[in-house]
């Protein structure tokens, strides 16, 4: 191999390892979170980078609104509440809505008053609240009503302590 050869070979694989380091340091596990504490309320927990190491908590089933039935497969649907250890944040995801109005999401902490955030979107998909900040230990309530698309109340999970 001649000394130009022996030159493109080290600057090529040089240039690999950098193009390397780049891709893990640049990956969306790599990325910092944008929030912190209290600056956290009210924000997205995916774009803030507080969901990269965040942890199921809870699953509440909900009951019709019409009968307090709860509600079992084929109807699944769900109110999963989540915990991001590097954020201290909490937040909700409803599984679906097969009603397709409404879906509201209310996230509050249980010692403080006027700590609450809701949020509503509207169709049939799954939706994710805003997070609350509510580091370890801290008490929080969560519930979520169900709408149809004439506005009537559907199905609920009442405020539950975690």
């Amino acid at each position: 191999m001649s000394k130009i050869q022996s030159i493109k070979l080290m600057f090529v694989t040089g240039l690999f390892a950098a193009v390397s380091i780049l891709s893990i340091a640049m990956s969306p596990s790599a990325l910092a979170v944008s929030c912190s504490g209290n600056g956290c309320n009210g924000t997205n927990p995916y774009t803030t980078g507080c969901s990269q190491n965040a942890f199921l908590v809870a699953r509440y089933y909900f009951a019709d609104a019409r009968n307090g039935v709860y509600f079992i497969y084929p109807n699944d649907i769900e109110l999963d509440v989540y915990y991001s250890r590097s954020c201290g944040t909490n937040w909700t995801r409803v599984t679906k809505n097969p009603y397709g109005g409404n879906t509201r999401k209310v996230v509050s902490l249980a010692n403080a008053p006027g700590t609450t955030l809701i949020e509503n979107d509207y169709g049939y998909s799954a939706s994710y609240s805003t997070q609350l900040y509510a580091p370890g230990s801290t008490r929080i309530l969560v519930s979520s009503y169900l709408y149809d698309t004439a506005g009537n109340a559907r199905a609920y999970v009442l405020a539950k302590i975690l």
